[in-house]
C-alpha cells in the first residue's frame, strides 16, 4: 500500500512512520508534505498517486481542505485532527474517516483495515461531490477557533461573582468537589466534573493528567520519570492537596506528545 503523509509536525510524522511500520502489510510512504502549497504542487506534477492519504487538518500555511479546492484528488483520505468534539461532528456528518491526535496504533490500524476492505479492489472511489464536500468542511473549520471551547468561568468569590479567563488557570483538581487554581494561586469552586471539563476545554491547552488533575501546559514547571514508566509533574503553583501529580504509564506517551506539540 502506498501512502502519502501530509503533516507539518515533525514529532507526529516520526510517530506515524513508527506506527505504519507495525502494520502487518507492507506500506510504502511515497512522500511527506508539510503545507497546502507543497501538496498542491506535488499533485500538479502528476506523480504516481498514492493509495491512501493521511492528512492533518492544520498545516503550516492553512487548512488542508484548501488543497481540494485547488486540485482534483480522488485518492481516499483519512484526516488527522486534535479538534475533538468539532471534528467528530463535522466528519460524522460528512461520512469521512478521521484519527484523533495523539494517534495510537489500534486507531490507525482500524482506519487502514477499513481502507483495505473498501478499496483493495478499486471497487469504490470518491464521487465528483468530493470537492464540494471539502469546501463545506473548509467553511466549518474556518470557524473553529479557541473560542469554540470554553474560555472563561464565572466563579463565586465571597458574596460576589468574578470572571476567570482560561489563560489565567493553572489547573483544575478534584478534592471531593472540583476547584480551579489560578496562576496567581487563587482557588475557586467550579460546577463541572473533570470529565465535563475534558470535553469543553481546548485540548491544546489542557490535559487530563489523572483522575484528580487537569493541567494547563503553562503550569508545568518540570516533568520527572517515575516508577514503571509513569511521569511525575512539578506544577506551579504547587498543589496543596498532594505532593505528587502522577501521569500513568498508559498516558505518559500522549502527555509528552501534547507538551511537545
Amino acid at each position: 500500500m502506498k501512502i502519502l503523509i501530509v503533516e507539518d509536525e515533525a514529532l507526529a510524522i516520526e510517530k506515524l512512520h513508527r506506527l505504519l511500520d507495525k502494520y502487518p502489510q507492507t506500506i510504502e510512504v511515497i512522500e511527506t508534505l508539510d503545507s497546502v502549497k507543497k501538496t498542491v504542487q506535488w499533485f500538479n506534477s502528476a506523480p504516481a498517486l498514492p493509495d491512501l492519504i493521511l492528512m492533518d487538518i492544520h498545516l503550516s500555511d492553512g487548512l488542508s481542505f484548501d488543497i481540494f479546492t485547488q486540485v482534483d484528488i480522488k485518492t481516499p483520505v483519512v484526516f488527522v485532527t486534535a479538534y475533538d468534539q468539532y471534528a467528530l461532528k463535522a466528519f460524522k456528518a460528512n461520512g469521512i474517516d478521521y484519527l484523533l491526535k495523539p494517534i495510537d496504533y489500534d486507531d490507525l490500524k482500524g482506519s487502514l483495515d477499513k481502507f483495505q476492505a473498501q478499496f483493495k479492489q478499486k471497487e469504490a472511489s470518491p464521487t465528483p461531490a468530493v470537492a464540494a464536500q471539502m469546501a463545506s468542511l473548509l467553511e466549518q473549520f474556518k470557524h473553529l477557533t479557541q473560542e469554540d471551547y470554553k474560555t472563561r468561568f464565572l466563579v463565586k468569590a465571597g458574596n460576589k461573582l468574578v470572571p476567570v479567563l482560561g489563560n489565567q488557570i493553572a489547573y483544575f483538581y478534584k478534592d471531593d468537589i472540583v476547584f480551579l487554581l489560578t496562576q496567581d494561586n487563587k482557588k475557586y469552586h467550579v460546577n463541572y466534573s473533570l470529565d465535563e471539563l475534558e470535553r469543553i476545554l481546548d485540548p491544546r491547552l489542557f490535559f487530563r493528567a489523572n483522575r484528580q488533575f487537569m493541567v494547563n501546559v503553562q503550569a508545568i514547571e518540570s516533568i520527572h520519570p517515575y516508577f514503571k514508566g509513569k511521569l511525575k509533574l512539578k506544577l506551579k503553583p504547587t498543589p496543596t492537596i498532594t505532593n505528587e501529580v502522577i501521569v500513568s504509564q498508559e498516558k505518559a506517551s500522549k502527555f509528552k506528545e501534547w507538551v511537545d506539540s
